[in-house]
C-alpha cells in the first residue's frame, strides 16, 4: 500500500528532473561537448626554469582523456617576464592550453595589456612559456595613449622588450 501511495511521487519527481540544463557558466552548447571532464573556475600556474611564467584563472576547462590539452572558456592569464615580474594581462573568450608545455592560444576578442599600458587586441594570441614569446599571426591592434597602429602579424618577448611586427599601418607605440 505504501508503494501505491509513492509512486505518483516518484512520476512527478521523474518529470521534473527531465528539463533540459540550463546554460550554466559556461554558455550556449557546451553540454553538446563530448568532454570527459569539465571543471569550473580552475586556476593553473606555469613554470619555466623554476620561475613562475604565468597564472591562468579560466571560467570552465574541458578535459579530453585522449589529448594533451584543454579546451578552456573565459580567459584571464596574467604573464610574467624572465624574472618572475608580472609582465602583462590576457583576456579572451576561450582558448586551448597545452599540458605537456603549457604553451596556450587565446581566441576570440583577446585583449593583451602590458605593464608600461600599451593595449594589444587580436582574436587570436600565442603565449608559449617555454621560449618566453607572445605572438599572432592575424590582425592585431596596438593601442598606447593616443597613437594606434596596425599589423598583420607580430612576435614580443614576454616582457615586451623586443617587439616586431609585419604589414605595420600606423605609428607603433613607443610603450608596446
Amino acid at each position: 500500500m505504501t508503494f501505491r501511495k509513492s509512486l505518483p511521487l516518484l512520476i512527478l519527481a521523474a518529470i521534473g528532473c527531465s528539463r533540459e540544463p540550463g546554460p550554466g557558466p559556461t554558455g550556449e552548447g557546451y553540454t553538446d561537448l563530448n568532454a570527459d571532464q569539465v571543471m569550473i573556475g580552475v586556476a593553473h600556474t606555469s613554470t619555466a626554469d623554476g620561475v613562475r611564467s604565468a597564472v591562468g584563472n579560466y571560467d570552465t576547462v574541458f578535459v579530453f582523456n585522449d589529448s594533451s590539452a584543454y579546451r578552456i572558456k573565459g580567459v584571464a592569464q596574467q604573464l610574467y617576464d624572465v624574472n618572475g615580474a608580472p609582465s602583462a594581462n590576457v583576456k579572451a573568450d576561450s582558448g586551448v592550453l597545452n599540458l605537456s608545455t603549457d604553451a596556450m592560444v587565446a581566441r576570440g576578442s583577446v585583449v593583451l595589456i602590458t605593464q608600461n599600458n600599451c593595449r594589444i587586441e587580436s582574436e587570436e594570441l600565442h603565449y608559449d612559456p617555454q621560449t618566453r614569446r607572445v605572438w599572432s599571426e592575424v590582425f592585431s591592434t596596438f593601442i598606447a595613449g593616443e597613437r594606434r597602429a596596425t599589423a598583420n602579424s607580430f612576435n614580443a618577448d614576454d616582457g615586451f622588450q623586443n617587439v616586431t611586427a609585419t604589414g605595420l599601418n600606423g605609428t607603433f607605440p613607443e610603450a608596446c
